[in-house]
């Protein structure tokens, strides 16, 4: 997460943290990462964080950026609509919060390949007794990805009282929010 400070030259970025065996390699790349913004003639104050965590301490921002997927792998739709409702509370008035995360194509047979791999992985957890929800897009490649259409996008960024402005899906998809403006 990459945030810019208003009215200053700065930048507050969190380092999300995928798994605790990730820490170590994480937290070594502190010093590197804290150099780099001076360079540039920014400050930063980046931290570890845990994935779908929001820190205290943040101030407000003109722009929040959730970048490199890192959307995807929130599990669960509570989690991610939280922590869009966590970033979207350190902007400023019609502040950006741009996010990014893997899509999957919304037509019939797509899926159907999706339904196909959730209906395997609820045998898993059958057998393995595991009680963790799934959800239409869930995937496992090698880590845990959720794959989004723009209907679930633009319900999450609703249920976190944010309005979807655009939606982009090359590479990986994207969209631009702002807090909903509420009707009086």
């Amino acid at each position: 997460m990459i945030c810019r400070e208003s009215h200053r030259r700065s930048r507050v970025s969190v380092d999300v943290e995928r798994a605790s065996a990730h820490r170590g390699m994480a937290a070594a790349r502190l010093p590197a990462a804290s150099a780099h913004p001076p360079a540039q003639g920014l400050s930063a104050n980046i931290r570890l964080a845990p994935p779908d965590v929001v820190p205290d301490g943040l101030g407000t921002y003109d722009g929040v950026i959730l970048g490199w997927g890192a959307y995807s792998h929130v599990v669960g739709r509570p989690a991610r609509v939280e922590l869009l409702r966590a970033l979207a509370a350190h902007l400023r008035p019609g502040g950006p919060l741009l996010f990014s995360f893997q899509t999957r194509p919304g037509h019939p047979a797509a899926q159907r390949s999706f339904q196909w791999i959730r209906a395997t992985a609820r045998a898993v957890r059958a057998i393995r007794r595991s009680g963790a929800p799934l959800e239409l897009g869930d995937t496992l490649p090698a880590y845990f990805a959720h794959r989004f259409t723009q209907p679930e996008i633009e319900a999450d960024a609703a249920a976190a009282g944010l309005a979807v402005d655009d939606f982009r899906e090359l590479e990986y998809g994207a969209a631009l929010a702002r807090v909903a403006m509420r009707v009086s």
